[in-house]
């Protein structure tokens, strides 16, 4: 309905905008049609922006963009969002965007937890992975260069698997540190 709304809203300043240009164009120096155009042309500039402001508003209440925006913040977390960077991303939509993160609780998109800041959502397949090669019997990770099939501390079976690994803490390193 909002959509609806904004597109009426632009259409009658297009149509505004038009008369109002006619008018101007046909004028020919007369006081009384140069008032209809500037009236037909700030009338039409006002209702097109006026139109364009509704649509935006009700483009970033839509579910797809929520999503999207809840799913770039996870991102920029390494797979993991807490309720205040939320609140902070989306503002006053934060209730909206919280129906959005319960239907992706749902589709099993991501999954609520406690952390350190409060509640946070993990979203598994945002998390960052490395390859490991390990041990199945001793659990040592050795190195991917190695091309034995076991592992030279226990005998053990050795294979290359993907784990989750968390970007933050002590491990990471700027791009300025040297």
């Amino acid at each position: 309905m909002t959509r609806f709304v904004a597109f009426l809203l632009v259409g009658l300043g297009v149509v505004l905008l038009g008369f109002g240009l006619l008018f101007l164009v046909g004028s020919g120096g007369q006081t009384s049609r140069l008032v209809v155009a500037a009236v037909g042309l700030g009338g039409g500039a006002v209702l097109v922006f006026v139109g364009v402001v509704v649509h935006r508003r009700a483009d970033a209440l839509t579910p797809d963009r929520l999503r999207a925006e809840i799913l770039a913040a996870a991102q920029r977390g390494s797979g993991v969002v807490s309720a205040a960077e939320l609140r902070a991303a989306l503002g006053s939509r934060w209730e909206a965007g919280r129906d959005q993160l319960v239907a992706l609780e749902g589709d099993g998109s991501c999954v609520r937890s406690m952390g350190a800041s409060g509640e946070q959502w993990v979203f598994e397949a945002l998390q960052p992975v490395q390859a490991v090669r390990r041990c199945t019997h001793c659990d040592k990770a050795l190195p991917l260069k190695l091309d034995e099939g076991t592992c030279p501390h226990c005998g053990g079976h050795v294979e290359v698997a993907q784990e989750r690994v968390e970007l933050k803490g002590e491990g990471l390193y700027s791009m300025d540190d040297a």
